[in-house]
């Protein structure tokens, strides 16, 4: 996970909020319903609603073998016993049961400094980490990786030609966004750079625009480079474009 981060891969964006925060929280509060055993879970709420004395012993005694296992064997008089029993039960089977599989994540994102930036910097770095449902690619985002653009000298006749290709690209990109065609952005994303997101710490080196003589797309993924052919008109840029990537072979060159 580390190595990935840190080399421009794929965040691991799977965690729970909760083992994010075991990683740079010496004790995170957790509760009833951080228990992922459904059956443990149901034992543990049975004794959180015994309200007298006489409800809460008939429920430990269904829980011993429980209590045995999480070592929280003690006596218990009245509701307040109870309350930190149920935290001491709810503290084992969330933290204290895994927390030999914690450490070892944690001595793993030791690697290349990770660990200390999160200890550091929770909040910022929580978005790498924590599950979030996928985030679609849009126009603005991918013109953002894309912002360097080689133009010819101003002035030239080339460079007006790339300038009125470049807001050929800004408009193809919105026409993909709204999925009225057969390629998606990740398509392009892909076939330009050979990610299918957009690395937490950006691409290294940073993508680049440059211009074709040809019909069709170019793309040099270990530099980075989208060529884009240089057409004068929209229709037939956006249909090259569409049939350049559709059929390249692998991401790389049409």
């Amino acid at each position: 996970m580390a190595v990935s981060i840190v080399h421009g891969g794929p965040p691991p964006r799977f965690m729970s909020r909760l083992l994010y925060s075991s990683l740079h929280q010496s004790r995170p509060s957790v509760g009833i319903k951080d228990v992922s055993d459904k059956d443990v879970r149901n034992q543990i709420q049975k004794l959180i609603n015994a309200e007298s004395i006489h409800d809460i012993h008939a429920q430990l005694d269904v829980m011993q073998t429980l209590i045995t296992v999480a070592g929280c064997i003690r006596p218990v008089f009245n509701t307040n016993d109870k309350e930190r029993l149920v935290q001491d039960l709810v503290e084992f089977f969330v933290l204290t049961r895994v927390s030999a599989c914690t450490e070892q994540l944690k001595r793993g994102l030791q690697a290349l400094g990770v660990l200390d930036e999160i200890m550091a910097h929770p909040k910022c770095m929580e978005e790498l980490f924590i599950y979030a449902p996928d985030q679609n690619l849009t126009a603005d985002m991918v013109e953002a990786v894309f912002f360097k653009v080689a133009f010819s000298e101003a002035g030239s006749n080339q460079h007006q030609k790339q300038t009125r290709v470049v807001s050929f690209w800004r408009d193809f990109l919105m026409d993909l966004e709204d999925g009225d065609d057969e390629l998606s952005l990740k398509d392009l994303l892909v076939f330009a750079t050979g990610a299918d997101v957009v690395p937490p710490l950006g691409f290294q080196p940073e993508p680049s625009l440059e211009f074709a003589e040809g019909l069709y797309p170019l793309a040099n993924t270990c530099a980075m480079v989208l060529r884009l052919p240089t057409i004068d008109n929209y229709q037939n840029f956006k249909a090259n474009m569409i049939f350049g990537i559709a059929n390249a072979p692998a991401f790389g060159t049409a």
